[in-house]
């Protein structure tokens, strides 16, 4: 008697009531090198399924011995893509015989119990998943997700599915026939309609955490459309929908903007007041009636912002409002030297951000509170070399570093830098593209540090010809080969 031949053997005699033969055992049992597994594979359901058959989708149910743990697996199966599900048979609660309880008290504990894993022989563990995943597949697979643990409804037990086994599902026909789990999802949310607000709110966001809707949403345009459907009639989850908007997922037209600067939640308004395609007119209608400080700093932010909508928030009762106004390189500078006149900490280091910041006002930044506003100012590309010469004079090594690495800062304030004891300046210098060849070989000469010489070994090509003796003949290695290189 081959191995086969006595594993179906056994097989028929230990689990004699699933009523199958020796025979009919056989079909299920695949050996190999791997060790001994039960498999079969079924079709989907061409009636209550067709997107699956369509798909060509196959359904493998497997069941195998590793490292002495049962393996039960469902596997989606379509060429050679696979969605595997894996199972672990539990047991939900266990009763003396006699006194089982009625079907609500399991419904009940089988959605609040801590399980176990059922220790069962293999045959056992593949034919109970084999009946289940047939059950699942007879009454269509819409149908199985259905059916969830969490309402303790009795009529689930059969067959019904625990949270994270409803996951798995989708996700494995996602991996072979994305299009069709988006077709399940579709017809699951459509199902939430049905229920009260609360409820309904509840099962969205199982569901949209379970079936991770918004990778879904983005490969299958009429499951977008449910889902703008539901949050358009029901108002579900607006923080999703401002992650579609945002992603642009859901395209950004400027009619989406103009609805969204109406929206009562002030998120979406914020949206719309800074995105460079709102309509001017939308925007000034916005202005007129809104007070909220994060829709209005938004709106200071946005490129397109006109001259005149700032003017008009640089009076606004809020600093924050009036520190985005400060800003903005679109605001006048008439309305800058206004908010100037204010004492204000948060104003003036706005002022010193802002990108088209008037000489007279950085002047007087410096002279103000040069500790407080000073490193705001070596930060800003646009700062006028006036100023940038004075701040180059600071005791403070970052406020100095900061001038050095600023790309507006002149030659001359680069020579006076490259005297700097700290190399880490000098080294900034070296890099700067304003700096002079004079500058790099009054550094060459001064200074023959490690750090120093191979910032200028690697910028060699602006250093004087007559200068490079120095460094190729260096002490340092990393020095000597930065000097061959290209050569």
């Amino acid at each position: 008697m081959d191995r086969l031949e006595s594993l179906a053997n056994n097989f028929a005699a230990e689990s004699p009531y699933w009523g199958l033969s020796p025979q009919e055992w056989r079909k299920f049992i695949n050996i190999n090198h791997n060790g001994v597994f039960l498999e079969d594979t079924i079709s989907p359901n061409p009636d209550l399924d067709p997107g699956l058959v369509a798909a060509g989708v196959s359904i493998r149910i497997r069941s195998w011995i590793e490292d002495w743990r049962p393996i039960n697996q469902i596997v989606f199966e379509k060429g050679v893509e696979k969605g595997v599900v894996s199972c672990v048979h539990t047991i939900i609660s266990s009763y003396i015989a006699g006194e089982i309880p009625d079907e609500e008290v399991l419904a009940k504990a089988a959605s609040e119990s801590t399980m176990h894993d059922a220790e069962l022989p293999l045959q056992e563990h593949f034919m109970a998943l084999r009946s289940v995943v047939i059950g699942w597949n007879e009454i269509g697979w819409f149908n199985a997700l259905s059916l969830t643990y969490q309402d303790g409804d009795p009529s689930v037990l059969p067959c019904g599915m625990n949270h994270q086994m409803q996951q798995q599902i989708i996700s494995a026909i996602t991996r072979v026939a994305p299009h069709v789990a988006c077709d399940l999802v579709g017809k699951l949310l459509q199902d939430v309609e049905k229920f009260h607000p609360e409820e309904r709110n509840k099962r969205w966001h199982l569901y949209k955490d379970r079936f991770n809707l918004e990778l879904l949403v983005k490969c299958d345009r009429n499951l977008l459309e449910l889902v703008l459907e539901l949050f358009n009639v029901h108002s579900i989850d607006s923080y999703f929908y401002y992650d579609l908007i945002q992603s642009n997922v859901i395209p950004v037209t400027p009619k989406l903007l103009e609805e969204l600067t109406r929206s009562h939640d002030y998120k979406f308004r914020a949206f719309a007041a800074g995105h460079y395609s709102t309509p001017l007119e939308a925007l000034e209608e916005l202005v007129k009636k809104e007070d909220d400080f994060y829709v209005l700093t938004a709106l200071c932010r946005n490129p397109n912002v006109p001259p005149s909508i700032l003017e008009q928030l640089a009076s606004h009762k809020d600093i924050a409002v009036r520190s985005a106004v400060a800003s903005s390189p679109k605001t006048p500078v008439y309305v800058l030297e206004k908010l100037a006149l204010e004492d204000e900490e948060e104003i003036w280091i706005a002022l010193c951000k802002n990108p088209a910041i008037p000489p007279q006002i950085a002047e007087e930044a410096v002279v103000k509170a040069p500790k407080c506003f000073s490193e705001y100012l070596t930060l800003n590309k646009n700062t006028p070399p006036s100023v940038l010469r004075k701040l180059a004079e600071s005791e403070s090594l970052v406020i100095r570093m900061n001038v050095a690495l600023n790309p507006a800062t002149p030659s001359d304030v680069l020579d006076s830098l490259a005297n700097a004891k700290e190399w880490v300046i000098k080294e900034c210098v070296i890099k700067h593209p304003n700096t002079l060849p004079s500058t790099l070989a009054k550094i060459c000469e001064s200074d023959t540090s490690y750090n120093i010489q191979v910032a200028l070994s690697k910028n060699k090509h602006r250093l004087l010809k007559e200068l490079w003796h120095i460094l190729t003949n260096s002490p340092y290695i990393v020095v000597r080969e930065n000097m061959q290189e290209g050569d």
